[in-house]
């Protein structure tokens, strides 16, 4: 089990380095990540870390959401 948290926060942290540094994927990186995180300590039975993954699930997913409307306007005011 020590190899799974091992993996999963190194992952985290090079998601964390990929969104602070505006390297593309970190913020999908980070979303899978904490989906992981959260099904872990489901099947271990350790609830206590539940409540902050979902809430940082939350933040991942209004980020990539910000992104696709910013997309989406400057594609759409580019166009003659």
């Amino acid at each position: 089990m020590i190899w799974i948290e091992l993996t999963l926060s190194s992952l985290t942290l090079v998601s964390i380095w990929m969104i602070t540094n505006r390297k593309p994927g970190g913020v999908w990186l980070g979303l899978i990540l904490q989906f992981c995180w959260v099904a872990m300590w489901l099947f271990l039975g350790t609830y206590g870390f539940i409540l902050i993954d979902c809430g940082i699930i939350g933040i991942y997913i209004q980020r990539l959401l910000l992104n696709y409307k910013i997309k989406n306007y400057v594609s759409e005011t580019k166009r003659p």
